[in-house]
């Protein structure tokens, strides 16, 4: 166990741990941070927010025939308060605009036809107005209503065969998709994921390339290789190496959800991820346990990102050369990370099991690999 601790210390040097943090907080700089810090982004992105917020509060994480009539008639009324606003205010009588319909007919007119620049500019006046933000939700609300009308009429081209026809019943008949969960909420946590699963990634394979290639470089191996005990320590490396990446995945994944907890979505995390107002999934998961589902696969993700790392650390002779050497194996990892296994994992858009199949494949090539590189390592001559 002190051969595994000491091991440990010489990867998280103060040089390399410094670096670690520099080069992570530069990939959240240019990645995440737009994801944490402008959540939600603008209008009316906001409102849809929002308004999805109080349909949680409303009808719980799901909403049924009766709620969504319910939910039609707030339309409704809020229909009615916008144009006994607008029939009595005199900045939009003046452009010719006394109720909803009306703003409407001349909002399209200036876009399509010629702008009306008078209107335009009383319409953004009190859009960027409290009492303006009723008008983001009538933009806002009809899109959610067509989305759970349509809820129902899924558009199978290009999914091909009949088991995309049975899941799609499934989620009908099992209401899985009357969850209230927005596409934008579960869009966000996909965006910041994904990225910092492949900053995990990147980092294990920095922290990890110099652990055997150190021992190289100073020729301590040709002592390891004389004795029977330090043949063993090859084992041991891996070992520390195995929870050195666990740990670098473990922080930045605490740092993750610290940061994600400001975006504020808990409400949601019992919303079933086949929501209307989503995309649909091959698995009946809530948010929650998508998330959890995430995690777990990041760890999956390290472990196998620590082993080719370790791999090749041990038959390089720089970690410049090393580093060089995981340019394409990085680049694929990060490359299935973003665009696979930690985006939209188990999107009916792909087909069922590509998720399961591509990291049983990158289990068997990791697995295959460390096992001949200990069995070789038993048998290594010094003069090698």
């Amino acid at each position: 166990m002190k051969i595994i601790i000491n091991e440990m210390k010489k990867i998280f040097s103060l040089k390399m741990v410094c670096l670690l943090l520099l080069g992570s907080a530069i990939i959240y700089e240019i990645f995440i941070s737009f994801e944490i810090d402008y959540f939600p982004n603008g209008r009316p992105v906001l409102d849809e927010y929002n308004i999805g917020t109080q349909m949680i509060y409303d009808y719980g994480h799901g909403m049924d025939e009766r709620e969504f009539e319910d939910f039609k008639n707030i339309y409704e009324e809020k229909l009615k308060e916008v144009d006994q606003f607008l029939s009595s205010n005199q900045d939009f009588n003046e452009v010719g605009v006394y109720s909803y319909k009306d703003y409407k007919e001349v909002q399209e007119r200036s876009f399509f036809e010629e702008t009306n620049h008078a209107f335009e500019e009383v319409k953004w006046d009190y859009l960027g107005r409290d009492e303006g933000t009723i008008f983001w939700e009538l933009q806002t609300i009809p899109n959610m209503i067509e989305l759970y009308e349509e809820r129902n009429n899924v558009d199978l081209i290009g999914l091909e065969g009949q088991k995309y026809e049975k899941r799609i019943n499934e989620i009908i008949e099992h209401n899985e998709n009357q969850s209230i969960l927005p596409y934008m909420v579960f869009n966000n946590y996909n965006n910041i994921i994904k990225y910092f699963g492949a900053c995990i990634v990147i980092g294990i394979a920095f922290m990890l390339t110099p652990l055997f290639l150190r021992d190289r470089k100073d020729k301590v191996e040709y002592l390891q290789y004389s004795s029977e005990h330090g043949r063993v320590l090859y084992k041991s490396k891996l070992i520390a190496g195995l929870i050195s990446a666990l740990i670098i995945a473990t922080v930045e994944l605490v740092i993750c959800f610290m940061l994600y907890r400001s975006n504020n979505t808990s409400m949601f995390f019992g919303s079933n991820i086949n929501s209307a107002f989503n995309t649909s999934f091959w698995f009946n998961l809530t948010f929650l346990q998508y998330i959890i589902l995430t995690v777990v696969s990041i760890y999956i993700i390290s472990i196998i990102t620590a082993f080719i790392s370790m791999f090749v650390s041990g038959k390089v002779h720089s970690y410049i050369t090393g580093i060089g050497v995981q340019v394409p194996t990085l680049f694929i990892l990060c490359g299935l990370t973003e665009g696979v296994l930690l985006n939209y994992m188990f999107s009916m858009s792909m087909p069922k099991y590509l998720v399961f199949a591509i990291y049983v494949v990158l289990i068997i090539i990791t697995v295959a690999i460390m096992v001949g590189a200990i069995k070789k390592e038993r048998i290594a001559d010094v003069a090698n």
